[in-house]
């Protein structure tokens, strides 16, 4: 009876350790279930204030180094910006022509969206002429396909003017111009469709 006695104290004993165990694994999960959360809240407001350093520090870096990134560009790859800032260009101007502003009110901030667009096509046609035939290649096959999907709303907007009759010429050429904008990347074709404005840009 005494060895039943011993025997049951033993696994009573043993089950006592046990639950203390147990008690003591449950308390250190509940420990780093609520340490995860609270560094959860720690690390979002890090990653935010990280974001918003590393964005102003890209925007800034993308602004000095645009000329280093043209340098890199192939022909596809130059093809491809040049569409896209034309098209970028062309949504500018449409939402510059809504409701039809006069035309002399207007006429400035569209010169200066011009010039604008100009120097970059020109800073693109600058990498242009350092291309072999492959990337000659490239760059036509890459414009050949692609057309910029503001180019129907600028139609819209330019053929309003155009049929309108008291609008100036010189107004009317303005708007005509942005049609055939990304001749600036293209120096020979430049050269022989308007010299006097390739001259005006030093391109020889």
């Amino acid at each position: 009876m005494k060895s039943g006695s011993a025997r049951c104290s033993t696994h009573a004993c043993g089950r006592s350790v046990l639950a203390v165990v147990l008690s003591l694994m449950m308390l250190s999960l509940a420990s780093a279930v609520a340490g995860c959360g609270g560094g959860d809240d720690t690390g979002a407001a890090t990653t935010v204030a990280a974001g918003s350093g590393e964005t102003s520090e890209t925007t800034a870096a993308g602004a000095s180094g645009e000329t280093e990134d043209i340098a890199k560009m192939g022909g596809t790859a130059l093809a491809t910006a040049t569409i896209t800032a034309w098209n970028d260009c062309l949504a500018r101007l449409t939402t510059l022509l809504e409701g039809m502003p006069d035309p002399a009110t207007v006429q400035p901030q569209v010169e200066a969206l011009k010039e604008e667009y100009i120097e970059k096509f020109v800073a693109y046609g600058r990498q242009q002429q350092t291309f072999d035939e492959t990337q000659l290649r490239l760059w036509r096959i890459e414009h050949g396909i692609n057309s910029p999907p503001a180019y129907t709303g600028y139609q819209t907007a330019a053929n309003a003017y155009i049929a309108d009759a008291s609008t100036p010429a010189d107004f009317v050429d303005l708007l005509r111009g942005f049609n055939i904008l990304t001749q600036y990347t293209d120096f020979e074709l430049l050269k022989r469709q308007e010299p006097e404005e390739a001259a005006r840009l030093g391109i020889e």
